[in-house]
């Protein structure tokens, strides 16, 4: 064997260990992104639902107040009972809004609790599916006082007439 085949046969392997790594690493860079991609769709896009809180005198959006949001379905098992899936703070916006963001499964309730801020005015228990076919403006209570504000909910929103409490209240 002369040292001129040695140098090429040599060189000829170093291309193919060259050609087998490469290609071993396209197909771990493949199989990545593949799972990568199959983590993405497995997870389920966030269904946003929008609570709206208004004045119920004014129709002014009532801002700046604390909210505790709670999503519970009825417990299967007990229909007397509810489960509470998950619960989370928001604070209303400039516009009186506050995001909610739920994944699936979707909790068949939404409800809401402001005792410190609000006069608890409407309605605070929503069902999800209602909110997201049509939207729900909630039942006002008159022991507010009368409703003088109009409003429209749209799908996935939800429309709150309330009242802050005021230093005097």
């Amino acid at each position: 064997m002369s040292l001129n085949n040695l140098t090429s046969s040599s060189f000829g392997d170093g291309r193919r260990i060259f050609h087998n790594r490469y290609i071993r690493m396209l197909l771990v860079i493949a199989a990545l992104f593949l799972q990568a991609n199959a983590v993405a769709v497995s997870r389920a896009s966030p269904t946003e639902i929008i609570m709206r809180f208004l004045d119920g005198r004014t129709g002014k959006p009532i801002t700046g107040v604390q909210i505790q949001l709670l999503a519970w379905a009825i417990d299967e098992s007990n229909p007397k009972s509810e489960k509470i899936i998950k619960t989370w703070n928001g604070k209303t916006d400039k516009n009186g809004r506050v995001l909610v963001r739920l994944q699936d499964p979707l909790p068949q309730h939404l409800s809401f609790r402001s005792p410190d801020e609000l006069r608890e005015c409407s309605d605070e228990r929503f069902s999800v599916e209602d909110a997201l076919r049509s939207g729900i403006l909630a039942k006002y209570s008159q022991r507010c006082g009368k409703l003088q504000a109009v409003a429209s909910a749209s799908p996935g929103e939800i429309v709150i007439f309330d009242r802050k409490y005021r230093f005097l209240d």
